[in-house]
């Protein structure tokens, strides 16, 4: 499935065209929150970081950071303290770690802190005898770390998609600022967005806005608002939302689809998925919104692609037929593409289905990948690799989004250090 180029792009009212490599990384550091020395026993050692996290683009360095020892409320001065970082980061003086001895002020100020290449969240934890503290540690992609397929297997750049930002439908990238912003253009799609679906079917994905409120996009790029919807619930497939109660309702029109579901699975196939209920049963959709029950599925089983429900054993099965259609299976991707979809055998082999039931070995996917789009496997060392021919797709890919619309999917690159 390499050449995805019979697929057409989504409806979404943005002019499509390919651009130019983007800009350098950029370095911004940026403190998000501060807090005391946290109150101590009496006679015990407590220790604080200046700020509860800290944030910056990957291949960058964090500066200012300090950890300051108290007891009972007062500073100690002497203190042997340890700090150590988790993958991925590393102090400039070299190595994950370091040991020093506070001031005056109680305080141990600590070297740069160097980011790795890509996207994570880590931590700092901050030792001494008998006492710990932790901090956060959040490395995001830098603006030009992002790009896209468009309807096939070349990876073009991303345009105007600031540090921070995140695909989750198509090209579109969410931005921290609750901007959703098409990678193809650079163009603003909507704001005051908080997070978009998971689950499209025919370009057809709800999302909830930074108020609260729900509203879903219908097959183009306008944004409308959800019917019914009340609060606390969540979008789990096209316009379909799932309420506290267990109610599926349509944000279109606001009509109940099916009431006591616990569940939906989240990698639908020609608007073809399964569903729990909350009484623990199986159903699935196939094609409409009509509510029917699985045959032959059994309890524990998880629904992973279309109607097809993984069971505790790792037998595939069908809930239209109660069919077996592979056994051994570990996981399935979460993010078919065409009814092109990789998984992972419980002996740790991969394979994938071509459109079909069929079953078909994975061809030069090494150990440790991940299927994240189609039959498409990223490794551990950032290749994108077609299953079908083993053919790399694009190389120093971080993350694929999780969420295409007829075969545009956006991705973030590896940073270079």
């Amino acid at each position: 499935m390499t050449d995805l180029s019979r697929a057409s792009p989504p409806d979404d009212g943005v002019a499509r065209r390919t651009i130019l490599a983007g800009a350098a990384w950029s370095i911004p550091v940026i403190a998000t929150a501060t807090v005391a020395p946290a109150a101590s026993a009496s006679g015990t050692l407590a220790l604080a970081f200046n700020q509860a996290s800290y944030t910056g683009t990957a291949c960058s360095t964090i500066t200012g950071a300090y950890v300051t020892a108290t007891t009972d409320g007062s500073p100690t001065v002497g203190a042997s303290i340890t700090v150590s970082a988790s993958a991925d980061l590393t102090f400039e003086t070299g190595g994950p770690s370091i040991t020093g001895i506070t001031d005056t002020d109680g305080r141990f100020f600590l070297p740069g802190l160097r980011m790795g290449p890509s996207p994570v969240i880590g931590s700092m934890t901050a030792t001494a005898p008998g006492s710990a503290g932790v901090a956060t540690v959040t490395t995001q992609a830098g603006a030009s770390a992002f790009g896209y397929f468009g309807g096939n297997s070349t990876p073009r750049d991303a345009i105007n998609v600031p540090a921070g930002s995140t695909n989750v439908y198509s090209d579109w990238f969410l931005t921290p600022e609750g901007k959703l912003i098409a990678a193809n253009s650079g163009a603003t799609i909507a704001t005051g967005i908080a997070s978009v679906g998971s689950n499209q079917a025919n370009s057809w994905v709800g999302f909830t806005r930074l108020n609260g409120s729900f509203g879903y996009f219908g097959g183009n790029s306008t944004p409308r608002d959800a019917i019914n919807v009340p609060a606390g619930s969540t979008n789990v497939y096209s316009d379909w939302f799932l309420t506290p109660e267990g109610k599926l309702i349509a944000a279109n029109s606001g009509a109940t689809i099916a009431t006591g579901i616990a569940s939906v699975g989240s990698n639908q196939a020609n608007s073809w998925v399964g569903f729990t209920r909350l009484n623990g049963s199986f159903g699935y959709f196939g094609g409409n919104s009509t509510p029917r029950d699985a045959i032959n599925v059994p309890a524990g089983s998880t629904n992973v692609y279309s109607d097809w429900f993984l069971t505790p054993e790792g037998k595939l099965i069908a809930a239209n037929s109660g069919a077996t259609i592979a056994t051994g299976i570990a996981s399935v991707g979460s993010n078919q593409a065409n009814s092109w979809v990789g998984f992972t055998r419980l002996n740790g082999s991969f394979g994938y289905f071509g459109g079909n039931s069929t079953p078909r070995d994975a061809i030069n996917v090494p150990a440790g990948s991940t299927n994240v789009y189609s039959d498409w496997f990223l490794t551990p060392e950032g290749k994108l690799i077609a299953a079908n021919s083993g053919a790399t797709i694009a190389t120093g890919i971080a993350s694929v989004g999780k969420n295409e619309a007829n075969s545009w999917v956006g991705f973030t690159r590896r940073g270079v250090c």
